[in-house]
């Protein structure tokens, strides 16, 4: 089946794969050729397809799955393959965002640091499993 992961400002990935597995708001589940079609929003988690027996995974920043027999399309605001992960800068956002949260602020700004944290976690997340195939 194609798996097709498409951002405001680029397509991540259009290819050809065997499975994904992703986080939506409702639970984790996964995707073989075949599946019955499905609509589903996505977590700001990690996500894995397997391709030739190879497991590769993504960052994926939230968005909308749209699942059908043949086909995975993936909308999200942003999303990075582990090997595009800059590791230090995430490091330094997840430590900027955990500062923040330190502080008394504005529930909007709190939201958004929020945002950032589970942004860079998920970053992090992505390099650490990727490493471990």
């Amino acid at each position: 089946m194609k798996l097709e992961i498409i951002t405001p400002n680029k397509s991540i990935k259009e290819e050809k794969v065997d499975f994904v597995s992703m986080e939506g708001t409702e639970g984790s589940f996964g995707v073989l050729p075949g599946h019955t079609p499905l609509l589903a929003e996505l977590k700001i988690a990690p996500l894995h397809y397997v391709k030739n027996d190879k497991k590769e995974f993504v960052a994926v920043m939230g968005g909308i799955v749209r699942v059908l027999p043949d086909c995975v399309m993936i909308t999200t605001e942003d999303a990075e393959r582990a090997v595009e992960i800059d590791v230090l800068k995430a490091h330094k956002e997840k430590a900027d965002a955990e500062a923040y949260l330190t502080k008394k602020v504005e529930i909007t700004d709190m939201i958004k640091a929020e945002a950032q944290l589970r942004k860079a976690l998920v970053r992090l997340k992505v390099v650490e499993v990727s490493k471990r195939i």
